[in-house]
């Protein structure tokens, strides 16, 4: 992240609380600055929140690729279904105009 990355580092958590702290741990535990602040975390969750307000639940209509609960392959997932999602609010935002 340090080596690839701009000074505007967003980071996504499946519940932000629990995966981002974990990892602002491990680069307490490493002694290096975490690459993002604490406003830049976001949260997988609210999103499909937003999804269910809409009608549908991406988390569960998308086909799952790979092996459940490797964690590379569930944060595929997450980001199509959450790419799913922006987009479902964005052309339902386009269509109302």
């Amino acid at each position: 992240i340090h080596m690839n990355s701009t000074d505007q580092v967003k980071v996504w958590g499946n519940g932000k609380e629990f995966d981002c702290t974990i990892l602002e741990h491990a680069f307490q535990q490493l002694d290096m600055p975490c690459p993002w602040k604490f406003w830049d975390t976001q949260d997988v969750r609210t999103v499909i929140t937003l999804a269910e307000l809409l009608g549908f639940n991406p988390k569960k209509e998308r086909a799952f690729e790979g092996t459940p609960h490797r964690a590379l392959d569930d944060a595929k997932h997450q980001a199509r279904y959450v790419a799913d999602t922006i987009s479902a609010l964005y052309y339902r935002k386009a269509a109302s105009l």
